[in-house]
């Protein structure tokens, strides 16, 4: 029995997604998404009019654009649990779909002509994060210097996972397994640590 087509979009988008995240924009041919989803060329440019579409198309269903809710509102204006909550679901999403992260992270270093396209899918979480630090700061709760280099900072550690890669080649040896895994908890848990701890002016 043949597959359906919801069955082949979605085999296709995951395709697309993992070539993507691999080689980037440009350094992937449609061919090459065909080829890992087992589809033909002609069957993949058809379903998604071309490999630019299905770029954006792998943003709508992986991005974070569907699944955030208020956290501010959620958690009562209490700033520390909406970021806690926010992080976790921010991380937990990324771990889950690393190539969006990596792609979102390219995409932004070089202003590209795609960049308008894409921020719909991922533009909300700024949006978020940065409500909740103004708000964490009007209650006097969270403690940073500039609200911009704060979220480029912790943007910048859940968005980039490829990173931790290139840290652990420099041949660190941590005697703790676990710390071999990327672990949101403790991820979330340190970043509202550095935020909750006064600095000395």
């Amino acid at each position: 029995m043949g597959k359906s087509r919801e069955q082949t979009m979605e085999n296709i988008l995951k395709a697309a997604k993992k070539k993507f995240g691999e080689r980037g924009y440009e350094g992937t041919s449609i061919q090459e998404i065909a080829k890992e989803a087992k589809v033909n060329v002609a069957m993949a440019s058809y379903y998604f009019n071309g490999k630019e579409n299905l770029y954006y198309e792998v943003f709508k269903k992986y991005g974070l654009a569907n699944e955030l809710p208020n956290f501010l509102e959620k958690n009562q204006f209490n700033p520390i649990n909406a970021l806690r909550e926010y992080l976790t679901v921010f991380t937990t999403h990324i771990k889950e779909n690393p190539e969006i992260g990596t792609l979102a992270y390219e995409e932004i270093i070089k202003e590209s002509a795609r960049l308008e396209k894409i921020k719909p899918y991922f533009i909300g979480s700024f949006e978020q994060l940065k409500e909740i630090l103004q708000e964490g700061e009007k209650q006097g709760v969270f403690h940073f210097f500039s609200i911009n280099h704060t979220i480029h900072w912790i943007t910048s550690i859940v968005l980039f996972p490829k990173f931790k890669k290139f840290i652990d080649s420099l041949g660190t040896n941590e005697t703790n397994d676990t710390n071999h895994e990327w672990m949101p908890e403790d991820l979330v848990s340190r970043i509202i640590s550095a935020l909750t701890d006064k600095p000395n002016i």
